[in-house]
């Protein structure tokens, strides 16, 4: 008996123990009561992070459960944890984590949570991936080839020759951070607005506005053709002026091949081409006076033969009755001269030439002679006829002063066309070329449309046909 007690003493004594030893202390007790948490998103997603980054931080946990601490530390061991406090009493943590500073340089952190079973003491944790802490700002000047250290040397494009204001864009990176701590080398696309047109290989090429410009070719005055001489003609053509500012629109001449430029790298620009005039003295017997009028030479009141045979001046012959027409200059102080018309000089119109008021090569030209007019057998037209004049070379003839065609020598009729009944006066001209003799006048005619007519056995007629009892 006394040895059954004591064996029950001593399992007692050994059940006590066990049932009064702490959880913490206790491996089977720590396995089984262990809580556990969760990190959940967007914390969870984030996994690298520049510098002045708001990092959220949540953490779940399930009753009996609870929070009672969120620990952020480095890697590095260089810098102290950043601790949440929050106690045993809650199952969800809230809060945020803003990256940078003293506390944050960069480099890789771990997110730990801390919980704790409020009914066994067992204490558990969780963690969520580690977060990669960077520089926020690389630099950017100067820009850098992918290795973020030696300067950008990207080809810019596109390369458009001869442009004037031309968008290029090539690919750089910002450079690695000036201290070595660690950055993201991202590349950027660096822009530029290039001239193409005006480069050293280019040598004389200009902008006007966005257009490139070939350089103008040399200063001689050319046609369209950029090689002959220019044959432009210059205005105004204003007569008698002694100075006279005249132009013309001309070509500057292309390069030779000897010059700066090849024949193809010039461009023909149009250009006033000008000059000043003098178209006074081209005339033989005007002069420029002192005040720069045009005046003729040695005004004078004596009548002077002009070298003609008519006031218009515009042959050498004597055509009007055997006249000749003259001119005589006069004057009035120091203004210019005026030329006057003379009263002409009388000249045989039959022996015009070697005739000592004539000229001795004039040619002399008579008005027609012999005028005849008949009418057609119908009565609605009529032949006018004359006989040709020495030395004309057309006839000029006119109908009840309607002037007929111009009739050409060797011919010397025309023909018209009349109204039955009406009377017609005529005449006709010699020209020798537009210079004409007075008119010659043809004898007046009436021309009838023939008919017959038979009145009781009797024949009548405006013809002169002849039967009984006709007119």
């Amino acid at each position: 008996m006394p040895c059954r007690l004591l064996l029950y003493l001593f399992l007692y004594s050994i059940l006590y123990t066990l049932y009064s030893i702490q959880p913490v202390l206790a491996d089977w007790s720590t396995d089984f009561g262990k809580p556990t948490c969760t990190f959940t998103a967007p914390a969870f997603a984030l996994r690298n992070a520049y510098e002045g980054t708001t990092i959220p931080i949540t953490v779940t946990t399930t009753t009996p459960a609870r929070i009672t601490e969120v620990i952020i530390s480095d890697y590095k061991l260089n810098t102290p944890d950043i601790t949440f406090n929050v106690g045993n009493s809650a199952t969800t943590f809230t809060d945020s984590w803003v990256t940078g500073g003293v506390k944050a340089p960069a480099g890789d952190y771990k997110f730990t949570a801390k919980v704790i079973n409020t009914q066994t003491g067992n204490i558990g944790s969780c963690n969520r991936p580690d977060l990669t802490l960077m520089r926020a700002s690389c630099n950017t000047t100067p820009s850098t080839n992918q290795d973020g250290f030696t300067p950008c040397n990207s080809t810019w494009g596109p390369n458009t020759d001869f442009t004037c204001s031309l968008d290029q864009i090539r690919t750089c990176y910002y450079s690695a951070h000036t201290d070595g701590l660690p950055c993201i080398i991202t590349a950027y696309t660096d822009k530029r607005t290039a001239n193409t047109c005006v480069t050293p290989s280019h040598p004389g090429y200009t902008c006007q506005g966005n257009t490139c410009l070939a350089p103008e070719c040399d200063q001689g005055a050319a046609n369209l053709d950029g090689r002959t001489n220019c044959s432009a003609t210059f205005f105004p053509n204003t007569d008698f002026s002694c100075s006279l500012d005249q132009s013309r629109i001309c070509y500057r001449k292309i390069y030779s091949g000897g010059g700066s430029y090849a024949n193809n790298t010039c461009r023909l620009k149009s250009f006033t081409d000008t000059r000043n005039n003098n178209t006074c003295t081209t005339h033989p017997t005007y002069t420029c006076n002192g005040a720069g009028t045009c005046v003729v030479q040695n005004c004078n009141d004596t009548p002077v033969n002009i070298g003609n045979c008519t006031l218009s001046k515009p042959g050498n012959y004597c055509a009007n009755n055997g006249e000749i027409a003259r001119e005589y200059t006069t004057y009035n102080g120091n203004k210019p001269c005026t030329e006057v018309a003379a009263p002409p000089l009388s000249c045989d119109l039959n022996n015009c030439v070697g005739n000592s008021s004539c000229l001795a090569n004039s040619t002399c030209v008579a008005p027609p002679t012999n005028l005849q007019a008949s009418c057609g057998s119908t009565g609605s037209s009529a032949l006018l006829s004359w006989d040709r004049s020495t030395g004309a070379t057309n006839y000029r003839p006119t109908v009840g002063g309607t002037a007929l065609p111009q009739v050409n020598d060797p011919a010397s009729s025309a023909n018209w066309y009349t109204t039955s009944g009406t009377t017609y006066s005529w005449d006709v001209k010699a020209c020798l070329n537009n210079d004409c003799t007075p008119p010659a006048t043809g004898p007046a005619f009436t021309c009838y449309t023939p008919w017959i007519q038979t009145i009781n056995g009797d024949v009548h007629s405006n013809t002169a046909i002849k039967a009984p009892g006709g007119p």
